[in-house]
């Protein structure tokens, strides 16, 4: 029996990504004003070498990053996933062909799982997908800002299910020491054979089409631990999903909109409980088939470690949004913006019913905010919110997509 764990552990030392990042970044660290300007005040004030107040530095920068599957946590909310998304869902699709190349790919090395980040519904999506299939659950790379890690109960719930915090502020702000524990922390998850979950998106896609600037950092410590260690074996595997509604829509449209002072929430107070009216249709989920990194890096040889990761993760998003399929919500934001843009005015239902059907139209009548009204005997939908369907049109029509509709 899987007991819960109530303190915090690891699931590999973290002394050696301490003693790596002494050798290999010290000059770059040393030479670097503001780190040296942090370590230095760390040094005196601890009375300590450089070099053990680095180590202490990296040792605080690793307490926070580290995780660890909790079995007991997640035998105790298994039921309660289920009854949290049956609840929000009219129906879940798992597509199951590439589900045992996936287990068997974790057998014999790594697996990057590389999804798109729709809403924060994904993590508990696929801590359930990955439970159910007895998947090993992947470290989820997200920034910490998603949840409010000073309160210990949210951090350590987030981190039993090896969640792997990134703090934005210190990689904006270049902080050397931190940028290199990042690195080495991700090439220590491969060189133990965990997997890990990143999402290239970076943030959730507020606007509906994919990031315009793909996050590859994580990809990128990826490419030059394969390079590095080129018998280990680290498989690519995309994931496509698809939401016919997601959740958080009207608050995205709201912040990208520019109405004041309005910000979607972060997951600590992301509340959204499975009334009939909070109601998402249908979801559905698949594994692209995995493929060797290092048949990837040899393919498309010769380039930087930046380069080839931009290239991967541009190839990565593209074959996700050329596999997914496109939701009849979508089709019909679609319709209703070009009839719209042709006739400037109201959309007569029958022009929608005729082209995707009753049901269909009503189902997809129930995300939008829609008043009806009857003009010369005609029913008509009036418009209340064109950049809702917007954001619904942005998913199926993108620069990533070469599929017709």
């Amino acid at each position: 029996m899987n007991r819960l764990k109530l303190s915090l552990e690891r699931d590999f030392p973290v002394e050696p990504i301490e003693e790596r990042i002494l050798e290999n970044y010290m000059d770059e660290i040393v030479n670097n004003r503001r780190a040296t300007k942090q370590i230095i005040k760390v040094a005196r004030s601890e009375k300590l070498t450089l070099e053990d107040a680095i180590r202490e530095k990296c040792g605080d920068y690793l307490s926070k990053m580290i995780g660890f599957e909790n079995p007991g946590l997640i035998n105790k909310l298994r039921n309660k996933f289920a009854w949290y998304l049956n609840g929000m869902f009219d129906k879940i699709s798992i597509d199951e062909a590439n589900i045992e190349k996936i287990k068997r790919c974790q057998k014999e090395g790594s697996v990057l799982f590389l999804p798109p980040h729709y809403s924060h519904l994904d993590y508990v999506i696929k801590t359930w997908v990955f439970d159910k299939y007895e998947i090993k659950q992947p470290y989820i790379a997200a920034g910490s800002n998603v949840w409010f890690s000073k309160l210990k109960i949210v951090d350590w719930f987030f981190r039993s299910f090896r969640g792997f915090p990134i703090d934005r502020k210190k990689t904006k702000k270049e902080d050397i020491l931190y940028l290199a524990t990042v690195k080495e922390f991700t090439k220590e998850i491969l060189n133990q054979n965990f997997s890990l979950l990143i999402y290239l998106d970076g943030s959730r896609r507020k606007e509906g089409y994919p990031n315009c600037h793909l996050k590859t950092g994580g990809l990128k410590a990826a490419i030059e631990y394969q390079k590095e260690n080129p018998q280990k074996r680290i498989f690519i595997a995309p994931v496509i999903m698809t939401y016919e509604r997601v959740p958080e829509d009207y608050k995205f449209v709201k912040e990208t909109s520019g109405e004041k002072n309005h910000k979607t929430p972060h997951l600590a107070n992301f509340v959204y409980l499975p009334f009939p009216r909070n109601k998402c249709g249908e979801f559905s989920i698949k594994f692209h088939e995995p493929y060797l990194l290092n048949d990837y890096i040899k393919n498309d040889g010769g380039k930087s470690d930046s380069i080839l990761a931009k290239n991967l993760a541009e190839n990565v998003i593209s074959k996700i949004e050329n596999s997914k399929e496109i939701t009849n919500t979508q089709k019909i934001a679609i319709d209703i913006l070009d009839y719209m843009k042709e006739h400037g005015e109201d959309v007569p239902i029958t022009y929608l019913v005729e082209k995707r059907g009753g049901d269909n139209v009503n189902r997809a009548g129930r995300f939008f905010e829609i008043n009806g009204a009857i003009n010369k005997g005609a029913f008509l939908w009036h418009i209340k919110n064109e950049k809702l369907l917007e954001f619904y049109k942005n998913q199926a029509i993108n620069k990533y997509r070469t599929q017709t509709l």
